[in-house]
């Protein structure tokens, strides 16, 4: 879309906004139906307005238009102007060739003729005159703002067809170019200054065709098209949606034949007067989120624990180590015994907790275990305390009279042994 009407459309888009995803598609399709295409793919341009285009080429006048060998114009024939602002008419009888002129300077700048593309083949195919059958030429002398003279040119051999010509412009002090060198192809795409006489009478005529002639002519064509290009879009958008609800009760049905947590899931999001294919579609693929309290849930949640590395592994077991080592050092010695002496202790404490007072289980002495006993044995209202966790270095109650030295010594290397494998 030309940059100036390309602004006037982000004009009013600033007056009146449109939610982000619409105004993508309208710019989108302001670009044309590839970029609309691609959009509507989610391979657009990134977030953000188009850039401006290409800077508005350099205005010109026209000082003298020469043809040869084109349409009603023989040998070479040229038609001085003065270039200056202002209208220029040019007049003449019929058949002097006032047309072919204005023809031939739309055939140098564009290579192709507007009012051909409504008539038939037989009047492309005459192009050439008759009377001059050898090369055919159309040249204009201009004069370029900021550049000065240049003069542009189309030639086509003898036989050449009108499709194969050859068009070149040349600057004063520059080197023969093309004619991409004055930068006017898009801009004498969008605001044609060539009107043939059917099209001028359509000033008078029916309001319809006014309507059309005036776009053209403002260069407005192409937001006609960017409103078939959206239209276009839409009608397909909605035939697919007619499509998909057509085959919507069979795809439930297939649904409910699934046990499963997740077709489940995609039928409760399916079904309804309002369906939302969105969610369904996280279900399907398993998008995170998409069913956090369910089974596949969880084993997401499993799946995305991250295991230990080597070094902290290594060093977990060498602690493991250490520990299992002191402790085998430990099994033949008083401190080992007394070791074992806590363990029997805090079963002891596990047995008056199950069962209550009563008997020794290991003397068999008849109400050696009561609520004194659990006192002085430090248990406290936890069964899992006991002597072994108290940081008291005083006397190791048993079931037997008082604690000696390697009751002690055993319950602070228990404690020790504890603390290391915690730091482990």
């Amino acid at each position: 879309m030309d940059d100036t009407l390309l602004d006037v459309v982000l004009g009013r888009l600033d007056r009146v906004p449109l939610e982000q995803r619409a105004e993508r598609l309208l710019l989108a399709a302001c670009e044309g139906d590839a970029a609309l295409a691609d959009e509507l793919r989610g391979e657009g341009r990134a977030a953000g307005r188009p850039s401006p285009g290409d800077a508005e080429p350099a205005g010109a006048y026209l000082r003298s238009v020469t043809v040869a060998g084109f349409r009603g114009i023989g040998p070479a024939a040229t038609l001085d102007l003065e270039p200056g602002p202002g209208l220029t008419l040019v007049v003449g009888r019929n058949g002097s060739g006032k047309s072919s002129f204005a023809e031939a300077l739309e055939v140098l700048l564009t290579g192709d003729l507007r009012r051909w593309q409504v008539l038939t083949g037989a009047w492309r195919e005459g192009w050439r005159n008759l009377h001059a059958p050898g090369q055919a030429r159309l040249s204009a002398e201009l004069v370029v703002e900021a550049a000065g003279s240049a003069i542009a040119e189309r030639t086509w051999a003898g036989s050449a067809g009108f499709t194969e010509s050859q068009a070149t412009v040349q600057v004063r002090g520059e080197k023969r170019a093309g004619l991409d060198r004055l930068g006017w192809h898009n801009a004498l795409m969008t605001y044609r200054p060539f009107l043939s006489h059917s099209e001028l009478e359509a000033f008078f005529s029916s309001p319809s065709q006014l309507y059309e002639l005036l776009f053209s002519v403002l260069g407005l064509g192409e937001l006609t098209a960017t409103d078939k290009r959206l239209g276009a879009a839409r009608k397909e958008m909605e035939d697919r949606v007619k499509e998909v609800h057509k085959d919507l009760p069979a795809l439930l049905g297939r649904l409910d034949s699934v046990d499963d947590e997740r077709a489940r899931s995609c039928r409760q999001a399916l079904e309804g007067r309002k369906p939302d294919p969105g969610r369904a579609l996280s279900v399907a693929v398993a998008s995170p989120g998409a069913q956090p309290d369910g089974e596949t849930g969880r084993l997401r949640q499993l799946s995305q624990v991250t295991a230990p590395g080597p070094e902290q592994v290594d060093l977990v077991v060498a602690a493991l180590l250490e520990a299992a080592d002191a402790l085998a050092r430990t099994a033949d010695s008083d401190a080992g015994r007394a070791m074992d002496l806590a363990g029997l202790l805090r079963s002891a404490l596990q047995h008056y907790h199950l069962h209550g007072p009563g008997a020794c289980p290991v003397c068999g002495r008849a109400g050696a275990l009561d609520e004194d006993w659990r006192v002085r044995a430090g248990e406290g209202s936890h069964p899992a305390g006991g002597a072994v966790g108290r940081s008291s270095a005083g006397p190791y109650p048993g079931c037997r009279g008082k604690g000696s030295g390697p009751q002690i010594v055993a319950a602070r290397s228990w404690r020790a042994l504890r603390a290391a494998s915690r730091r482990s």
